[in-house]
């Protein structure tokens, strides 16, 4: 990587030291979260990638931006709350479950940025991030796009995790309908269940491919059966 002048980093205007401030902040950055001004200031004169701090583009049937940031850190309003009740129901990206009892409107809003449907996911990881989070990453077949999203807490990672097996979706889903449609984005054209390497840490719990284990590594404390979310 080439390095970047101090003067470049004086040259930026105000508002685009912000974004990438405030990408340090949440993880998009470089991924890991909780970076001080004074560290992303050096991982910009470092060279590093900056990708993740130019600006947000909401990916087609994103959830409402500033709604899934407060829910996710458990500060959303009764109207956020129920701008992503009607997202969840309207708009969702059709490869998430719309039943809380499977997923909670915080973790589904999350996994909508992705901006990827599972077909096209190359591998995904998922490591603690400290204070109880977790970075989700997840890489396309199609180009070199890697997405970054934190999940506030070991029932995120849980719930996540779930999506990866066929009886945990078949048995969640309220409908047949429901059930056919999950199946019909997280399989590929043959019927198969789709396959990419998956690698959970800091946890002890598993991944799952339609009931098969996905190569996971895993250390430290066990997560909890996973709870309906109180909102």
């Amino acid at each position: 990587m080439a390095r970047r002048s101090v003067d470049q980093w004086n040259k930026l205007s105000a508002a685009q030291r912000a974004r990438y401030e405030g990408a340090g902040r949440t993880g998009r950055l470089t991924g890991e979260p909780f970076l001080t001004p004074a560290e992303v200031r050096s991982y910009y004169l470092s060279g590093g990638d900056l990708g993740g701090g130019r600006g947000y583009h909401a990916p087609k049937n994103a959830a409402p931006r500033e709604a899934t940031r407060r829910s996710s850190i458990g500060t959303a309003t009764d109207i956020e709350q129920r701008q992503l009740e009607t997202w969840r129901r309207n708009r969702a990206p059709a490869w998430l479950p719309k039943s809380q009892a499977v997923m909670g409107n915080d973790t589904a809003a999350l996994l909508s940025t992705i901006g990827l449907q599972p077909q096209n996911w190359k591998n995904l990881t998922v490591r603690p991030a400290g204070n109880g989070r977790f970075i989700m990453t997840v890489e396309s077949k199609r180009s070199t796009r890697v997405a970054k999203i934190l999940l506030p807490d070991r029932t995120a990672v849980v719930e996540v995790r779930d999506l990866f097996n066929a009886q945990a979706r078949a048995a969640a889903a309220p409908t047949a309908a429901e059930r056919k449609r999950l199946e019909k984005y997280w399989t590929d054209r043959q019927g198969n269940p789709i396959s990419f390497p998956v690698d959970i840490q800091g946890t002890d719990t598993r991944a799952y491919d339609d009931n098969k284990p996905v190569p996971t590594k895993k250390t430290g404390q066990a997560l909890p059966n996973r709870k309906r979310k109180k909102k």
